[in-house]
């Protein structure tokens, strides 16, 4: 498997991700009852930002469920080493966008996201997104926790240090809450109006 080199972000970008993946909760939801993005595509949006990030324990974990999912071998080594030469041609255009928006730790380009929305109409761009956000959260966390875990067993990582892995696995006891409490206050608002 290829992947690029792992990607670490501190507790700011961590606090982002998470703020924003569980925004698009609902997105994902959405997505999943109106069977709007297959499994396959699932796992293709996963496999494209994981190798971005290059984080191992995404690449394994999302190589597994889309070898489950009836993808083969070459399809999922190809994605992880960032080729999209055998994917639908439909789904291309998603997963391009996946990677600028891994590319740019989310800071991505306007007019690449209303692409997005002009070519799979803003339900399906919402849902496109959501999963994106969904793995940027696992790659995030991922990466920081397998540093972690290899300076542990006395083999730190390159790009990282224990004050950002420490820092980022203690605020996320605090983080994980209050962005909880603050989603479902403003769901709480949203739904009142």
């Amino acid at each position: 498997m290829t992947v690029k080199t792992k990607r670490f972000y501190g507790v700011r970008m961590n606090y982002k991700f998470l703020d924003e993946f569980l925004s698009g909760l609902g997105d994902i939801r959405k997505a999943k009852k109106d069977n709007m993005i297959n499994k396959s595509f699932e796992k293709r949006i996963m496999l494209a930002v994981t190798q971005v990030n290059g984080c191992q324990m995404c690449s394994y974990f999302h190589s597994k469920e889309a070898l489950r999912h009836g993808m083969d071998k070459k399809h999922i080594q190809d994605l992880l080493s960032g080729e999209l030469g055998e994917v639908p041609e439909k789904e291309a255009p998603a997963l391009l966008f996946a990677q600028h928006y891994a590319d740019k730790a989310g800071a991505f380009d306007d007019a690449a996201w209303q692409r997005i929305i002009n070519i799979y109409g803003e339900k399906k761009a919402k849902a496109i997104m959501a999963y994106i956000r969904a793995i940027m959260v696992g790659n995030a966390q991922g990466n920081v926790f397998g540093a972690f875990k290899s300076r542990i067993c006395g083999h730190p990582e390159k790009g990282s240090t224990f004050l950002m892995e420490i820092s980022v696995i203690i605020s996320d006891l605090f983080i994980m809450p209050f962005i909880i409490l603050k989603t479902a206050a403003l769901r709480l608002v949203k739904n009142r109006h």
